[in-house]
C-alpha cells in the first residue's frame, strides 16, 4: 500500500509483465523519491493545494492544472467529503479498491489499490489492429467488459458519484473480460471537474455530451452518453463521432452512430445504445435501463462456461448442514435468487 494524496501523478501504466512501475509526482514540476511497485497502477485523484511545496526539477514535466489548483484553494472541490464517501464504497471487482486513509502532517491521504496493467484503450488498439492472434477479443470478453462497465457506473451513481471525462483511456483492463473504473468525483463537483478536463482533451462529442461541451453541465445522463461511447468503441474499434461529423449542437447529431454500422459482434446489437445519442439529455436511457437491456441480450447468448457479472442476480452464498442416514453431516450450498 502507498499513501496517496490527491496529487497529479505521471505514471507508467501499460505494464503487462512482472516489471515494476515508477511513479513521480509532477504536480508542481518537482520530484519525489521514486517507488518500485509490482502489479499496481494508480488512478488520478484531484490535486490538494496545501501539500508542502516540492523543489523543482527540470527533468520532470509539469502536469499541473492551475484552474483546478485555484478551485481547491477556494474550497470549490470537496476533497475531504470525496474521501469519506469513497470509503463507504463496497469492495467490488468493477472499481479500483480503496484500502484506507492516512493522515500525514494534518493532510488527508487516500490509500488505493495498484495494478500493473494497460488501459482498455491500449488493449482495443491491439485488438482491432490485429497484430497477433493473442490479441483476439472473443464475444465472452466483450460481454464481460460491457457488463462490468455498466455495473461499475450503476454502483458509483448509487453512492453519489459521477464520472466526467469517462472514456476507454479511463478504464483499466485487469485481465480478460475484467475492467475497473477509477478517477470519478462527487456529483456536486462534476461540473467543475468537467471544466478542468475540457482543457486536457480535444473539444469533441467523443469525450463530452453536448450539455457538458457547451454549458459545463454534468449529470447521470451525461455518464450514459459517455458509457455508450465506450461500448461503441469496444464493439467497433472506433470512436462514435468521426471528427468531420462532430456536430456542435444536438440538431447536428443526426450523424451519430446507427445500428447498421456495427460490423463486429453483431449478436449483441442493442437498440437502447443508440438512444443514448439520439435523445436529448433528460430522455436518454438510464444506466440501469441500459444495463438491463444488455443483460437480456447476454442471457440469450450465455452458455455454461461464462458467468455474466451481475450485482443483483444472487445474494451471498448460504451454507446449510443436514444429516445423512448414518448420522454424519452433509454440507450443501444454497443460492438465493433476488427478485
Amino acid at each position: 500500500m502507498n499513501y496517496r494524496s490527491h496529487e497529479s501523478w505521471n505514471r507508467e501504466r501499460a505494464k503487462t509483465d512482472n516489471s515494476t512501475v515508477e511513479m513521480t509526482d509532477t504536480t508542481r514540476g518537482g520530484s519525489i523519491s521514486r517507488q518500485s511497485i509490482s502489479h499496481r497502477t494508480l488512478p488520478n485523484i484531484p490535486v490538494r493545494p496545501d501539500l508542502p511545496k516540492i523543489p523543482s526539477n527540470g527533468n520532470v514535466s509539469d502536469g499541473s492544472n492551475e484552474s483546478e489548483n485555484e478551485a481547491f484553494r477556494r474550497k470549490d472541490i470537496h476533497w475531504d467529503e470525496f474521501v469519506k464517501r469513497t470509503l463507504d464504497l463496497p469492495v467490488t471487482k468493477y472499481l479500483v479498491k480503496v484500502e484506507g486513509i492516512g493522515i500525514l502532517k494534518a493532510k488527508l491521504h487516500l490509500v488505493q489499490e495498484h495494478f500493473a496493467c494497460e488501459t482498455l484503450d491500449s488493449w482495443l488498439v491491439k485488438v482491432f489492429s490485429q497484430e497477433t492472434f493473442e490479441n483476439t477479443m472473443y464475444l465472452s470478453e466483450v460481454m464481460g467488459i460491457i457488463a462490468g462497465l455498466l455495473e461499475g457506473l450503476n454502483l458509483i451513481h448509487s453512492y453519489g458519484f459521477l464520472h466526467p471525462g469517462l472514456s476507454s483511456k479511463k478504464i483499466l483492463r485487469i485481465e480478460k473480460g475484467q475492467c475497473k473504473l477509477y478517477d470519478f468525483c462527487l456529483s456536486d463537483d462534476a461540473s467543475k471537474i468537467t471544466t478542468f478536463r475540457k482543457t486536457k482533451v480535444p473539444y469533441s462529442l467523443n469525450h463530452f455530451p453536448p450539455e457538458a461541451l457547451h454549458r459545463n453541465e454534468y449529470s447521470q445522463p451525461s455518464d450514459v452518453w459517455a458509457a455508450a461511447g465506450v461500448i461503441w468503441e469496444v464493439i467497433t474499434g472506433q470512436l462514435p463521432f468521426p471528427w468531420s461529423e462532430d456536430g456542435p449542437t444536438f440538431e447536428e447529431q443526426c450523424g451519430a452512430p446507427s445500428e447498421s454500422q456495427v460490423t463486429h459482434y453483431e449478436e449483441i446489437r442493442n437498440k437502447q445504445l443508440y438512444q443514448c445519442w439520439h435523445q436529448v439529455c433528460p430522455q436518454r436511457p438510464t444506466i440501469r435501463e441500459l444495463r438491463e437491456s444488455y443483460q437480456e441480450i447476454f442471457e440469450k447468448l450465455v452458455d455454461n462456461t461464462y458467468e455474466i457479472p451481475r450485482m443483483d442476480l444472487y445474494t451471498s452464498m448460504k451454507s446449510s448442514t443436514i444429516h445423512n442416514k448414518d448420522g454424519g453431516e452433509v454440507y450443501t450450498d444454497t443460492y438465493t435468487a433476488v427478485p
